[in-house]
């Protein structure tokens, strides 16, 4: 679901000539407007910032389930974080700004000028995630 809302906010906010369902006479030419660093790493953050957050909202429902004692406060929970839901989203984008770097420099490296091995692009997920969780241990350690 984060590639997919991903990829909708790209064709939306970087290519403004490419219509979502509109069949390019070339079919990788809507994306090769992406293809460099800048745009990869835009397009990185905003993905880790999806995958974060829902994440996040995937786990405070789950945990709460399992300590709420009736469907109506798990009801009222979903609630309330759907009102605080803009507070988690600014929190997820924040926290995958750490991905924004990275992945520029990778891409210039591994991808550039010749697509990447899996192995070269599962190297890229670890490190990314690695880095997320990092962070998101780190937040819950100094209790921010």
């Amino acid at each position: 679901m984060a590639a997919g809302d991903s990829l909708v906010h790209w064709t939306k906010n970087f290519d403004k000539e490419q219509l979502l369902f509109e069949i390019p006479k070339q079919p990788l030419d809507a994306w090769k407007k992406a293809a460099n660093g800048a745009d990869f790493c835009e397009f990185s953050r905003y993905f880790f910032s999806k995958v974060t957050e829902r994440h996040l909202r995937y786990f405070l429902e789950r945990e709460a389930a399992n300590v709420l004692n009736s469907p109506q406060e798990v009801s009222q929970l979903k609630e309330a974080i759907a009102s605080r839901i803009d507070d988690i989203s600014r929190h997820a984008f924040e926290t995958s700004k750490i991905t924004q770097s990275f992945s520029a420099g990778w891409f210039n490296k591994n991808a550039k000028d010749s697509l990447p091995t899996d192995r070269e692009i599962k190297g890229f997920l670890n490190h990314v995630f690695e880095k997320l969780r990092e962070e998101l241990g780190r937040e819950v350690v100094h209790g921010e």
